[in-house]
């Protein structure tokens, strides 16, 4: 976009709330028009208003980076029994693309909240393979064994899996 355009659109999104706002973004998105601090403000008004939820987390989604806000946001969302199933599994799928402490805890109980559900096992595999597949792993490990090794549940079961998949890392196997 053209500086004068980018400027509307900014001004536009500043002066937008709720649904004018989810609107406005949804478009951006959907054209791939990135603007500098659209995704500071897509995450402030997500924090108001929960019909912007899935374009904030498919928006973080998309970003290099999860900044600590963002990551605070996914945390919320992955962690919502209220939330959609499939909005909660893509928010903790992309928390693992963050630095955030709670990240692996985090999609860990969401996979377990997932998996005691009925319904399309898709994102549930999807949030196994960027768990399983995630660079932090192998740096979990202690946090991961003390999940294995706490009361048996559905959690403890994501977190034996996710370190016999370590296991079987070649370049981390013997």
């Amino acid at each position: 976009a053209s500086p004068r355009i980018a400027a509307a659109l900014k001004a536009a999104l500043e002066q937008a709330s709720g649904d004018q706002a989810a609107t406005l973004l949804n478009t951006l998105a959907r054209h791939k028009v990135q603007l500098d601090g659209t995704l500071d403000r897509l995450i402030a008004i997500a924090a108001k208003d929960a019909s912007v939820l899935p374009i904030a987390v498919a928006e973080i989604g998309r970003a290099a980076r999860v900044a600590p806000e963002a990551a605070e946001l996914l945390e919320r969302v992955a962690r919502d029994a209220k939330a959609q199933r499939e909005l909660r599994l893509a928010a903790a799928a992309t928390l693992l693309k963050s630095d955030h402490p709670d990240a692996f805890a985090t999609a860990l109980q969401t996979l377990a909240d997932s998996d005691e559900q009925d319904g399309n096992k898709h994102r549930t595999n999807e949030l196994w393979n960027a768990l399983r597949n995630a660079k932090q792993l192998p740096r979990q490990t202690e946090a991961l064994n003390a999940q294995a090794t706490k009361a048996r549940g559905a959690a403890s079961l994501w977190a034996d899996a996710a370190l016999l998949s370590l296991a079987t890392r070649k370049q981390l196997a013997p």
